[in-house]
């Protein structure tokens, strides 16, 4: 079924951190951004999942090339 919560994500993966982890293996997995405030989300998250040795896997889907493959040196985004 769906699940759905009115949280912050870092309080929602603790939580379900906390709930499932003696019962299966948990990954995590979530689309890359740019922007400050979703970033320290991800930083937050990322430090979680290392408190309670859950697996991340980040995805690149904003552009279709990935940053890191564009043959020039590209800064990072910038937002007004």
């Amino acid at each position: 079924g769906l699940l759905t919560y009115r949280d912050t994500p870092e309080n929602v993966f603790k939580q379900l951190i906390q709930q499932y982890k003696d019962k299966f293996e948990i990954s995590i997995g979530f689309h890359q951004e740019v922007t400050q405030e979703e970033t320290d989300v991800e930083k937050a998250i990322r430090q979680l999942a290392r408190d309670n040795n859950v697996h991340v896997k980040e995805f690149w889907t904003t552009t279709l090339y990935h940053p890191d493959d564009l043959p020039y040196n590209n800064p990072k985004a910038y937002f007004s």
